[in-house]
């Protein structure tokens, strides 16, 4: 890490390639990512993580029975499940 700031931006990366961060922070990681070699390699490897999932698994459809016992499965563990909702800081330093 060559940047004080590796560790938020590299904690950052999925949330990056998901489009889920706020503009403003989206921006910040951009900026980052022109600068620090480690972290832009980073995301170009879980770039091409992703990449070659979606290329090895996309044409597979899983069969509806298994798409109903998942989903089943989903509800029974959300009804046990008790979430605790921890706040996350919107802005990330640079």
């Amino acid at each position: 890490m060559s940047h004080p700031h590796c560790r938020q931006i590299q904690a950052s990366v999925h949330d990056y390639l998901d489009g889920e961060l706020p503009a403003s922070n989206a921006e910040i990681v951009s900026e980052h990512l022109q600068f620090c070699p480690d972290c832009a390699y980073l995301v170009q490897f879980e770039s091409a993580v992703r990449a070659r999932v979606r290329e090895c698994c996309s044409a597979d459809a899983a069969p509806p029975e298994l798409r109903v016992r998942i989903l089943t499965r989903i509800t029974q563990v959300v009804t046990q499940v008790r979430v605790t909702y921890r706040e996350r800081p919107d802005d990330v330093e640079r």
